[in-house]
């Protein structure tokens, strides 16, 4: 009964007061509770410096994880600056707890409290390891993501076997993953901050009992046991080799399909269901390619190939051997730049083969800002013909931003008339500004159910506009002969090269091997054991799944802007980009508004030829304006001039012809031979 209730006690004790001590100047102070007052008594476990009460006890192998590794990027020279409660002795004659009240790391958080008691902090000097990637230590599923109190923004994951373990206090808007995700060793979970109750940038991490969330004496299987607190020289040996901490974790920011976890695909947190995934046996992938006449290189390197998250550069490589997508006119994808309506219909449309069988009526002229010699001109014939595309506005907009709702539409109509998705309408949606009765409500939820998006797009609205990088991968994981979404029976791997899933020792070169990147980064030899053997990367890279070396992604400390790799790191909602800062961002106040200044800098709309703006901002009479004034039909080959006439350009004899459809004052134009 005594030890029941000191348990009980212990757990309480660890909700109300946290588990942390931080960094400061790389000196350790102890960690805060509800109340602020430092945490530093002693008798909350009694003999808490003594070895014997610490005796390691394994709690095996945590389920389908085979090992366990320390959960940070093995490029920086990292320090464990709080160890185990038994190590305790060891941090204080290091210099840990000296300059502070009390010098005795014995006295501290980790020593005195059972809910962290094999709690481990990592860091690097000074605040360096802000920002830095917090990594999954094994395989398993999210059992809790978020905020969790005085452990800040943190992730729990259930490894099996009633294994957790615990990442606390990272940066806020940084948690990639949700409750019920499955998760691959190495996927990136956030990044390393100062949240809950921490007062300096660090990594909290534990192995704990899943139901009780008390630490438990489980050690790392990749050679390090349990690091005891390690700085400076004690990292390197003479030879420039770790002595104290065995670093081989990967950051990943996609996990492969492994294991238990065979029937899923995991996309920085977004779970693909069993409609998504395509079983195959060894062999040839059925029906693919999609394209079965493009004859493109599958391996195709972008000229800015080397700037590219892994995850485009795969779905980009896999659009280009589909004939779906070219590079810039300097052969480069240019993943932050935002795609354009028209291309993003090209894709959608070339993907899944949707321009195959439509005619090219070269006399049709659907938009008025569209021209029959327009590179695009067919792909709205074929669109409009294929329902992909609607024409209830008059103009195309070839160039504008695309939009997250556009997108949606083109590609999952474009997927659904190819027979390899079915279109999805669920009751409950999961975007935060889309509502049911929105328009484009099934064909975001459609995308989210089948994984083409990552759950941070649930945040969008509408009318967000969408990059390059991001569109190739939502076409990409709409596709039944996208490796990421096929799952090969037995010892077989999805070969995208050859679209086949092959035996790993048969010497297939998936996904290109070791072109391009870097000479070392295809050392690595055959089968599950090859990335364990690439060789180095250059610093500011590290080895991909494909054996590449590639850039790591790093937001810079001022929290928005490049990330060193081509790419940008974006703010939170709410927040836009400044000089490098996340400020918030400016809501235009037009509401009751036609017309007139918004408040951000730009404009609440125009009022129509005949009226003006007054200081209220409505559209009112101007009595010395005509009635009406045409629109310069300059270019335009057939359509309304916007005062009752039309702008009649057509030639060879053609007049300019209207018909009324889907609503009341709405025509189509096109031209027409004088016998019709």
């Amino acid at each position: 009964m005594r030890y029941i209730i000191f348990a009980i006690v212990s757990v309480i004790f660890a909700f109300v007061c946290g588990c942390e001590v931080s960094e400061v100047d790389n000196i350790y102070i102890g960690a805060f509770g509800a109340n602020n007052e430092e945490v530093t008594n002693s008798n909350i476990v009694e003999n808490s410096t003594d070895e014997e009460d610490f005796l390691p006890v394994d709690y095996g192998g945590g389920g389908v994880a085979t090992n366990f590794k320390v959960p940070l990027d093995p490029e920086y020279d990292w320090e464990v600056t709080q160890s185990w409660a038994s190590h305790c002795k060891d941090c204080t004659k290091k210099g840990y707890g000296k300059g502070q009240a009390d010098p005795n790391m014995c006295n501290w958080t980790h020593a005195t409290l059972s809910s962290c008691k094999y709690g481990l902090d990592f860091n690097l000097p000074g605040e360096n390891d802000n920002g830095k990637f917090v990594l999954a230590t094994g395989e398993g599923t999210v059992k809790k993501a978020g905020w969790c109190g005085t452990w800040g923004n943190c992730v729990v994951i259930d490894h099996g076997n009633n294994v957790c373990s615990r990442y606390a206090h990272m940066q806020d808007n940084s948690v990639t993953v949700k409750k019920g995700d499955g998760v691959c060793q190495g996927l990136i979970l956030g990044k390393i901050g100062n949240t809950g109750s921490s007062e300096g940038s660090h990594l909290h991490f534990q192995f704990e009992n899943c139901k009780a969330e008390i630490s438990i004496s489980k050690f790392f299987t990749d050679g390090n046991a349990a690091p005891k607190c390690v700085v400076g020289k004690d990292i390197y040996t003479s030879t420039g080799k770790y002595s104290a901490l065995v670093l081989t974790n990967k950051p990943k920011e996609a996990c492969d399909l492994l294991g238990e976890f065979a029937k899923k695909k995991f996309n920085h947190g977004a779970t693909l269901p069993v409609p998504g995934i395509k079983s195959v046996s060894c062999g040839s992938l059925p029906n693919c390619p999609l394209i079965t006449s493009c004859n493109a290189e599958k391996d195709h390197l972008f000229s800015d190939d080397k700037y590219l998250n892994s995850s485009v550069r795969e779905a980009a490589q896999y659009l280009y051997g589909e004939c779906a997508i070219n590079g810039k006119d300097d052969g480069g994808l240019h993943q932050s730049d935002i795609i354009t309506i028209a291309e993003g219909l090209k894709i959608s449309m070339y993907l899944f083969e949707q321009v195959s069988d439509c005619g090219n009526n070269s006399a049709y002229v659907p938009f008025s800002d569209v021209k029959t010699t327009d590179w695009f001109y067919p792909l709205v014939i074929c669109g409009l013909q294929k329902d992909v595309l609607d024409n209830s506005s008059l103009l195309f907009w070839a160039n504008a931003s695309l939009s997250f709702e556009m997108a949606a539409k083109f590609l999952v109509r474009s997927a659904v008339n190819a027979g390899v998705i079915e279109l999805k309408n669920p009751s409950t949606g999961s975007f935060d500004k889309i509502p049911y009765d929105h328009p484009a409500y099934k064909y975001v939820e459609t995308l989210y159910a089948y994984a083409a998006i990552d759950t941070n797009f649930t945040s969008y609205y509408p009318e967000t506009s969408i990059t390059r990088g991001q569109f190739v991968r939502m076409a990409a994981n709409l596709s039944p002969c996208y490796c990421n979404n096929i799952s090969c029976d037995g010892a077989c791997t999805c070969d995208q090269v050859n679209f086949a899933c092959s035996n790993s020792d048969s010497g297939s070169d998936v996904g290109g091997g070791g072109s391009g990147g870097s000479s070392s980064g295809s050392s690595g030899g055959s089968g599950s054991g090859a990335s364990d053997s690439c060789g180095g990367c250059p610093s500011g890279f590290f080895c991909n799944s494909k054996n590449l070396c590639q850039c790591m992604a790093k937001c810079p400390a001022t929290g928005c802007g490049s990330d060193g790799c081509g790419g940008f790191c974006e703010c939170s909602s709410g927040y836009s980009c400044s000089s490098g800062y996340c400020v918030k961002t400016c809501v235009p106040q037009c509401s009751g508004k036609d017309c007139g200044a918004n408040g951000c800098g730009g404009i609440c709309g125009n009022c129509d030829y005949g009226s003006s703006c007054n200081a209220s901002g409505q559209c009112i009479a101007n009595p010395d304006a005509p009635p009406c004034k045409p629109i310069d039909c300059t270019g335009i080959l057939c359509g309304s001039d916007g005062c009752g006439g039309i702008c009649d350009n057509c030639k060879n004899g053609a007049k300019c012809r209207a018909i009324k459809i889907n609503a009341p004052q709405k025509y189509l134009y096109y031209c027409a031979s004088p016998s019709k």
